[in-house]
């Protein structure tokens, strides 16, 4: 049956045609045997009137036969699938350029190792060389255009000819694939592979093919299922306009499957403190996991071991570990961090990890191990900005936020008036205070927005030297601007016989945990004086809360937070001295500072850790580092890049504020990003990449059981094993349609003419 297969889908179905074409004869010769001849008189003229017709009937009687064997084999030839050489189609003139889309999953589920150790993605890269080894070799040029679910922008090879001269080239770039740690972006993918095919042209065939493990968590979702696309309708709009489009199940039965999800710390990363560490393990399987041993380290170190006892099928459990980030500087160090920001950051290189060893229910390792890029902190840099500066202690801004940076917590505080604001550099803090300051420079505005877009944490306090139009114009801007208050009116009792107190709305808010854990009356500080102030109605509950109100008629906020960017903005009604009520000097104004000190800083840690696919991207302030910056991948090479101003305006471009960004990141790992100062030397930002948690959920559509509406009756389902049926299909000369026509004609001309035969014979 070789030759048979060299021109045709189906060859068996064409032989069990031919057989099929001598039933009518059999069914002939079985007739006449039935009858038994009898002679009789009259018979004598019958076989006279015979003699005459029986030429013209045996004539009529052989073209029936031959017209119902033709149309037995013409439906053997139909079901076979057949389609013309590429010779024949040359020698007539019918030739027609065949293409081949391949899209091929190399997502991080595809590195699941099977029984032959080798991962899946190995194996989809050896089947689709064999298939591109065979059509090279054969008469006919084909064409490649091949898509990695990774990167669906852009193809990885373009109508490339299929031919034993490039064969050597293409098979190259097939072996030097590396299986990403990306997730699969198959609505990106089939969006491109659309739009590229929708130009079919009459010369050319397109015939598509798609290598998956077919997972439900990439096909099958709701969230994927109710939108126009989803991959299933991408498919089918792709196989209306297509030759042929073929779904390859290139995926393992085996999916049990263990995975770390999240790895974060539970504190804000400061030296010399004990901070723990939340890992999470899911099981991703339909049985429990027994006694899950899991490891926790900081870079080389000795390592920590816990068990996780059990974790039920498909859901997942947390552990705890504890570190100190020891930090002992130098007698003779001379360091600053008020000076030196990025200097201040210490980097450490965190693990989590699964121990594999006797786990008989994790398939894939990708998964198995999270990295976390520590930012620890020597100091926090704090800036103060004293827009009320006063001999007297208690009527200074700064005097009661002084006294929260006293001795073990880590706050390094600047004061600075509100006219030297306009000079100091802002990348040098994490979180900057505005005391009874009403407004500046716009460009200062523009680099105060641009800081906190980037993950700074701003607070206001305004007091009695603030001009509420000003400070409206300058700050709240119609709800455009930075704070979340709009200030309408001060308020209150200046002899002090009657107060206010605090309304807290949301007591399980991080600037109010050690109040609370303490039980100390932070409803019972008594106010005197604050500003009466609302919120956008249309921002509050969306990027807008409020979080703490005061007891005064229509309960004015005392506590406002904004979302702007990566960073937050905290405006009080009440200023930071005091001169409006007792609460500077109560003892739950240093609890409330510090925690929100540590929640506002805490936001912006977290921004070093990124899920693989993202891009990686830093603000670079011009004043302290040169506008060129490296990044060093896991595989320690350098890329490097020029910061670019944010947008296009003149304000942002007059900034020293500028932002570098690198492009997605399609390896797990550290990525080091190398900023090199104006005054010599360099400092390291460090970001932790990992994969997508959901990557690790291997659970499969159920091929059997799929709806049929789900691929429409043009798209051909098949295995990774019945690949090489694919080589042989022609789907640009294909002539079963033909065939088909050709059987409807036959059986419609042996219709006619036996009617017409039997007519006149009687």
């Amino acid at each position: 049956m070789g030759w048979f297969a060299s021109w045709m889908l189906n060859p068996w179905m064409l032989a069990v045609g031919g057989l099929a074409m001598a039933s009518p004869i059999i069914i002939h010769l079985l007739n006449r045997r039935r009858f038994k001849i009898v002679d009789w008189a009259a018979m004598r003229f019958l076989l006279d009137a015979d003699k005459k017709n029986r030429k013209r009937v045996r004539i009529e009687n052989l073209i029936l036969l031959l017209l119902r064997c033709l149309a037995m084999l013409l439906l053997g030839l139909m079901i076979s699938r057949p389609f013309l050489s590429s010779s024949f189609n040359q020698v007539f003139g019918t030739s027609v350029q065949v293409e081949r889309v391949i899209i091929l999953d190399d997502s991080m589920s595809q590195q699941v190792v099977g029984q032959d150790n080798t991962t899946l993605f190995e194996n989809s890269v050896a089947r689709l060389r064999d298939l591109i080894s065979q059509l090279a070799i054969d008469d006919k040029i084909e064409f490649l255009t091949l898509y990695l679910t990774s990167r669906p922008e852009r193809p990885l090879l373009t109508n490339e000819p299929l031919t034993p001269e490039t064969l050597s080239s293409i098979t190259q770039t097939l072996e030097g694939l590396r299986c990403s740690d990306q997730r699969a972006y198959y609505r990106e993918t089939l969006q491109e592979v659309l739009r590229y095919t929708s130009g079919t042209r009459s010369d050319v065939s397109r015939s598509v093919m798609v290598l998956s493990d077919m997972r439900e968590i990439d096909w099958m979702t709701p969230e994927i299922l109710a939108t126009d696309s989803a991959p299933n309708k991408l498919v089918n709009q792709i196989a209306e306009q297509v030759s042929q489009l073929a779904v390859v199940d290139v995926g393992s039965d085996e999916i049990a499957n263990l995975a770390i999800v999240d790895f974060r710390p539970q504190e804000l990363l400061v030296a010399n403190t004990i901070i723990n560490f939340a890992v999470t393990v899911a099981n991703y399987s339909n049985r429990s996991a027994e006694n899950v041993q899991v490891r926790f380290r900081e870079g080389d170190n000795q390592p920590q071991t816990e068990v996780i006892p059990r974790i039920e099928a498909n859901s997942s459990e947390t552990i705890s570990f504890r570190h100190l980030f020891k930090y002992e500087r130098d007698f003779f160090e001379e360091f600053d961090a008020r000076d030196e920001l990025d200097a201040s950051r210490l980097n450490y290189r965190m693990h989590a990890e699964i121990v594999r060893d006797g786990v008989n229910i994790d398939v894939l390792a990708a998964d198995s191990s999270r990295v976390y890029a520590a930012r620890v902190l020597r100091g926090i840099p704090i800036l103060v900005v004293d827009g009320d500066p006063s001999p007297i202690p208690e009527r200074s801004e700064s005097y009661f936020l002084e006294r929260v940076g006293v001795e073990g917590t880590g706050l390094l505080i600047d004061v600075v008036t509100a006219t030297e604001l306009t000079t100091v550099s802002l990348s040098k803090y994490k979180v900057i205070f505005l005391c009874n300051v009403d407004e500046t420079s716009e460009d200062r505005i523009l680099s105060l927005e641009q800081w906190t877009s980037e993950g700074g944490g701003l607070v206001f306090m305004p007091g009695s030297v603030v001009r509420a139009n000003r400070f409206n114009e300058s700050f709240f801007r119609n709800g455009q601007g930075l704070s979340p208050l709009k200030l309408l009116y001060d308020d209150g009792d200046p002899l002090m016989n009657s107060w206010v107190n605090f309304d807290i709305r949301e007591p399980n808010h991080a600037a109010f945990r050690v109040a609370q854990e303490r039980d100390v009356n932070l409803s019972g500080v008594e106010i005197f004086g604050f500003w009466v102030a609302d919120v956008d109605p249309e921002q509050l509950g969306k990027i807008v809360s409020v979080p703490m109100r005061l007891t005064n008629e229509g309960g004015t906020p005392a506590m406002a937070e904004k979302s702007v960017g990566k960073g937050k903005v905290v405006s009080f009604a009440i200023p930071a001295d005091g001169d409006w009520g007792m609460w500077p000097a109560h003892p739950t104004y240093v609890c409330v500072m510090w925690d929100l000190v540590n929640y506002l800083v805490g936001a912006e840690e977290l921004g070093g850790n990124i899920i693989v696919g993202n891009a990686i991207s830093h603000t670079i302030d011009l004043s302290r580092y040169d506008i060129r910056v490296s990044l060093i991948d896991p595989f320690e090479e350098k890329t490097e890049n020029s910061a670019v101003a944010f947008d296009e305006t003149e304000e942002s471009k007059r900034s020293v504020l500028y932002q570098v960004s690198f492009d997605e990141m399609p390896h797990r790992g550290f990525y080091d990003l190398v900023l090199n100062r104006r005054t010599g030397g360099s400092d390291h930002v460090l970001f932790g990449v990992n994969p997508d948690p959901h990557e690790g959920d291997l659970r499969r559509l159920d091929m059997t059981r799929l709806a049929s509406d789900f691929f429409s009756g043009k798209v051909r389902l098949m295995t990774g094993d019945q690949l090489f049926g694919q080589i042989d299909s022609r789907s640009a000369s294909a002539i079963w349609p033909t065939v088909l026509l050709l059987l409807a004609g036959v059986l419609g001309l042996e219709q006619f003419l036996g009617w017409f035969f039997g007519r006149r014979r009687a």
